[in-house]
Parts: C-alpha cells; sequence; structure tokens
C-alpha cells in the first residue's frame, strides 16, 4: 500500500487552484464525414461545445453545457445546458462553421432530457415534464420550425435513448428506481408504447441502439442474473438472448450506424476495460494497447471505421481518443491543460479491502500521504460516494491530492449499495437494510484504526449527496469514531427529504430510501436531522443556494439543531450553485475552507500550509 509519493519526505505542495487548473475533455461526437469531433471541455474553466482536432470553441453559455451531438446532416451540433447546476435542461443548436446559436427550447422551469437525432437530421428526440412536473413525457421537434410534438404521454419518468433509421420506433427507458426499470418501445407514428421487458424482480436494462433494418433492439440487461450484459430482443417476437456477457458490469455500449459492430467497457474493479465486436461474425476485434484506467466507448463514426473513446487514468484526467478499427491506430485528440503538475507528483491509489460486520470483504480505494509512518501517523478523511447507486473509480481527484499532500489519507469504500459488484450487492442497503450499510463504513474506522501509519483517533467522516447523509448518519450514530465531519448537500432526514426534492424523483427514491408512510417508523429512528443531539464532532456543511435535488433546507436545519443542542456546525452556502460546485471559484473556496477547518479540528502532525 505504499505509492510513489509515500517515499518522498517533503513533497512539492501545489495549490487547489493548480490542481483545479487540471482540465478535462469528454463527450466526443464524430461529423458524418469523420474528420472533425465536437467534444465538451472546460478548458476555459465553464464546460463549452469545442471541435477538433484543431481545437476550436464554438460555445461561450454563461453555465456552460451538459453534453452535444453532431447532426447526421453535419451542419448543426445539438447542445443542452442548465442554469447553475439546476439540472433543467434547455437544448441549443450550434452552426458548425460559423457558431451561431439558436435556442429550441425556451422554458426555463421545465426539464429536458435529450435522446438523439432521426437519423435523417432532421429532428430531435426527447423526453421532457413540460406537461406535469411529476412526469417525462415523449417528444420529437423539427428543429427547422422548433416546434415540440407530443409522440407519447407517459404517466412516469421517460428516457428516450435510441430511434430506429426509418424514424418510426423510439427505444425509451421507464425508470422506477436506480436500480429497476423497463424498456418501452414508443410508435412514434400511432402514439403508442409497448412493454417488452416485463420482469419480476429488480432489473435494469438500457437501450443501445436499433438493428438498421429495425426490428431488433440491442440493450444491457441484469436480468435473472448478477451483472449487467448485452441482450438483443426480436421485436417482432419478442424472443431476446445473451450476446456478450462478462464477469463484470458491462457500463457503457454503443453500437454502429449499421448495426455491425458493438463497443463495450466492462467494470473490474473500478477500472472499465474496452473490448469492440463484430455482430455478424460475433468475434472480438484487435485494438491497440490503452492505457489501464476509466475508459469508455462513446460513438462510432458514421462509417462504423472509427471509434470516439474517453480515456481517464489515475494520472491523467479525461481526453478524447479515437480508434482506426481497420488499421487499429490509437490517436489522441484532446491535450488538456495539467496545471503544470507532472503526473508523478500525484498520489495514486491502492484497491484494498476490508472485513465488514458480517464477514463480507468492501473494497475501498486508499490514498497514503507522503511522508506517514509509524511516528508520523495520518489523520484520515472516510470519503463516503453519493447515490448511493455508484461507484468510487479511480479517476483523478482534485480535491483528494490536495488534502493528501497536506498529510491526510483518504479511505473512499464502495459499502454496500454501491454498484459494480453485482445486483445483490446493489441490494443489501434498500429501506431498513440501510442500518447495515453505516456498520460498513464503521468497519472502515476499524480498518484504520489496525493501520500503524493511520491515526485512528483522527478521522473525518465526508460526502457529498447521499454521502453527505451518511456523514451526519455516522456523526449521530457513531459519535465516537469522528472528530470532525464534512456534509455536501447532503439530506439531513430522509422523510423532508423526499418531500423537498424534485416531484418526479420522489417515486425514484422512495424505491431505494423507504416509503415515508410504510417505513416510518425506521425512517425517523435513521434521521440525523432528529438526532441531532446526539452529533458531538465539529461539522463543516457545504450547500448550494439552487439545489433542486438536496434543496437548502436540508442543510440549513441540520446545523440549526446542531447549534441549538450545543453542538458546533457551519453552513458554507453558494449562490447560484445547485447540486454540486459548477464555479471554478466556488470549489477553490469550498474545500479551502475544509482544509482550514479539517487542520482546526485533526491536524496533521507535521507542519502543513
Amino acid at each position: 500500500m505504499v505509492t510513489r509519493m509515500s517515499l518522498l519526505a517533503t513533497p512539492h505542495l501545489y495549490s487547489l487552484h493548480q490542481y483545479m487548473a487540471m482540465k478535462r475533455a469528454n463527450d466526443p461526437s464524430f461529423s458524418p464525414s469523420a474528420d472533425r469531433l465536437a467534444y465538451a471541455t472546460n478548458a476555459t474553466g465553464t464546460w463549452q461545445l469545442w471541435t477538433g482536432p484543431k481545437p476550436r470553441q464554438l460555445t461561450i453559455l454563461t453555465g456552460g453545457i451538459d453534453g452535444s451531438a453532431w447532426s447526421p446532416r453535419g451542419d448543426k451540433i445539438l447542445a443542452f445546458a442548465d442554469r447553475s447546476g439546476d439540472q433543467k435542461y434547455q437544448f441549443y443548436l450550434v452552426d458548425a462553421k460559423t457558431a451561431a446559436l439558436t435556442q429550441l427550447t425556451k422554458s426555463p422551469e421545465v426539464q429536458n432530457d435529450f435522446g438523439g437525432w432521426s437519423a435523417d437530421g432532421k429532428s430531435i428526440f426527447y423526453t421532457s415534464n413540460a406537461r406535469d412536473p411529476k412526469f417525462f413525457d415523449c417528444y420529437r421537434m423539427n428543429v427547422k420550425d422548433k416546434k415540440p410534438r407530443l409522440v407519447y404521454r407517459a404517466s412516469s419518468v421517460l428516457h428516450a435513448r435510441a430511434i430506429s433509421n426509418d424514424g418510426r420506433l423510439i427505444a425509451v427507458e421507464d425508470n422506477h428506481s436506480e436500480v429497476d426499470n423497463d424498456l418501452l418501445i414508443v410508435d412514434a407514428r400511432r402514439h403508442t408504447a409497448k412493454r417488452i421487458t416485463p420482469h419480476k424482480d429488480q432489473s435494469r436494462f438500457t437501450a443501445i441502439g436499433f438493428s438498421s433494418e429495425g426490428r431488433t433492439l440491442y440493450y444491457l440487461s441484469n436480468e435473472g442474473r448478477e451483472t449487467m450484459a448485452v441482450m438483443s430482443q426480436n421485436l417482432a417476437t419478442g424472443a431476446s438472448k445473451v450476446l456478450i456477457g462478462a464477469k463484470g458490469d458491462i457500463d457503457f455500449a454503443v453500437i454502429d450506424h449499421r448495426a455491425r459492430r458493438l463497443a463495450v467497457s466492462e467494470n473490474v474493479d473500478g477500472f472499465e476495460e474496452i473490448s469492440v465486436w463484430d455482430l455478424r461474425s460475433k468475434t472480438k476485434l484487435e485494438l491497440p494497447k490503452l492505457p489501464r484506467g476509466v475508459n469508455s466507448p462513446q460513438e462510432f463514426s458514421a462509417d462504423g471505421k472509427k471509434l470516439a473513446i474517453v480515456i481517464s487514468t489515475p494520472v491523467h484526467d479525461d481526453e478524447v481518443y479515437t480508434i482506426n478499427l481497420e488499421s487499429r491506430k490509437l490517436s489522441r485528440v484532446t491535450h488538456s491543460n495539467t496545471g503544470r503538475i507532472p503526473e508523478g507528483a500525484l498520489v495514486l491509489p491502492t484497491t484494498i479491502r476490508y472485513k465488514t460486520f458480517d464477514g463480507r470483504m468492501i473494497p475501498a480505494l486508499y490514498y497514503a500521504p507522503p511522508g506517514s509512518s509509524p511516528t508520523r501517523r495520518a489523520p484520515v478523511i472516510l470519503s463516503i460516494h453519493g447515490g448511493p447507486e455508484t461507484q468510487e473509480q479511480p479517476y483523478i481527484t482534485s480535491y483528494y491530492q490536495y488534502l493528501v499532500t497536506r498529510g491526510y489519507a483518504i479511505l473512499a469504500p464502495n459499502v454496500r449499495g454501491s454498484t459494480g459488484y453485482g445486483k445483490s450487492y446493489e441490494a443489501l442497503d434498500d429501506g431498513p437494510l440501510r442500518w447495515n450499510a453505516l456498520k460498513d463504513v464503521a468497519a472502515a474506522v476499524q480498518w484504520v484504526k489496525e493501520q500503524p501509519n493511520l491515526d485512528g483517533g483522527k478521522v473525518a467522516c465526508f460526502g457529498p449527496s447521499y454521502g453527505g447523509f451518511v456523514t451526519l448518519a455516522m456523526l449521530a450514530f457513531y459519535p465516537n469514531l469522528f472528530a470532525a465531519g464534512v456534509d455536501l448537500y447532503g439530506p439531513s432526514d430522509l422523510k423532508s427529504f423526499l418531500n423537498r426534492t424534485a416531484e418526479y424523483r420522489r417515486p425514484n427514491r422512495i424505491a431505494k430510501y423507504g416509503d415515508p408512510v410504510r417505513d416510518s417508523d425506521f425512517m425517523d429512528s435513521i434521521s440525523p436531522a432528529k438526532h441531532a443531539n446526539l452529533i458531538k464532532a465539529p461539522l463543516l456543511v457545504i450547500q448550494g443556494d439552487t439545489d433542486p435535488i438536496v434543496p437548502k433546507a436540508e442543510s440549513e436545519e441540520i446545523v440549526n439543531l446542531v447549534k441549538k443542542n450545543g453542538g458546533t456546525a457551519e453552513l458554507l452556502l453558494f449562490p447560484n450553485e445547485g447540486h454540486g460546485l459548477s464555479n471554478e471559484a466556488d470549489y477553490v473556496k469550498a474545500f479551502d475552507r475544509m482544509l482550514a477547518f479539517l487542520m482546526k479540528t485533526m491536524p496533521p502532525l507535521r507542519n502543513s500550509p
């Protein structure tokens, strides 16, 4: 568990501004001729639309963009963006030559979810809650007249994902929860929908695309199995079969426009490994050697000969590459700023596993601070990811690097409920089982206490969103384990959170957290807000003022309750920030404040600035 930098007594201390200067590029989309790529990058401080290989910025939207897709006609690029993280996405049409911007949707209180372009490039298809905030209907819009046309009216939350080449059929995901959904085939001409994935257990289905003639749908699913696999279904007969299975989840998959090649990435203990398959011969194509990291396939060129991918390694952030599948040549498209921080100065994570209360081994990423030893035991930040249906993966996390070089160890576990380890593992924290996920966090502290280089008496719990809830719950119910807590926009009471969060999200979250009526006693028992008198460790809460997912009242109330009961709590509220910090200056202010808070409550033994 020793990294390259842990051998160094006095590493160079880079500022958080420098770590933030490490920029990223992702979300590539080919032009029809494949001579250019559109992609998103935060090179200017906000995410904007660029094209390459000769870099050119196309948008200067105030809040940045969240994604884009090149029109099959080649003249336009569709971009979508929200306002300060409010997740109410609006669509913009960008001229690929002149960069002229045309706004297609103009309802700032409506959330639109982009599905893609029709094959002829005349229309986009998407879902929207314009009719009712609780439901997402399926729409189609001709980009010339900019008029939305209702394709299918829903009584649930729909997400359009793929359209047949003739424009008639749309593959739509109907979400019941983060771990359970269905696929619908919407007939855009008849305005009807057919459910094609009836199932009894909790299963996920992710549409990939149609065959060239529209008779077969390709999708990912873990129905009847532990991990996500590539499936196909004959839409006439309903017969389905497994095409590509793997030991781990297949997390990403894209299909070429002729449905001849399929690219997937398999989750291998948090890393993502890409492979490309020929669907006709059912054989795997030979690829150039790729760096080991969190690598994902993004899009095939129109002729299927090239594949755009994003590569992210533990020492280099997201970059866009292309693979020529004929010559097996890997070409790098983007070269983002590294903040003048050499790769050798970054602390690499080690994957460890620790035993929890029921004998399970919990996977975690461990970042060891330089110079830690039995005589200089490092304080520890126990970092809990959001979701909980996500996974801690070996990306570069700027604030991890910043804090580790200041003398703090980071332990980031994937406790039960995390994705990446099978369907059964995901379900181990449902409803009242959430207590067991907290026990996994407590077991992580026990592991810390057993490490000679770590100070088990100086452990802080930290996490964003759901990780913020866990932080508050651990401080309340395991008060003797923690010297401090840092909550980033986390719920302080699951009942009040469900009442306050965006309407369309409530059924989804009830399926995971519990029903406020049926599970009322449990939800009260695990509520940090209702047990704020138990929180003794100093608490820092960071929150966006316009957060639609976890509204600021959740943070304000826990801070007030802790103070009322004689505890120490501070709220750092950011105007014009939503669920997360999108403004670079706010990001730096937040984690500089977190460092100052930790240095006061549980400083490392050595003098760190």
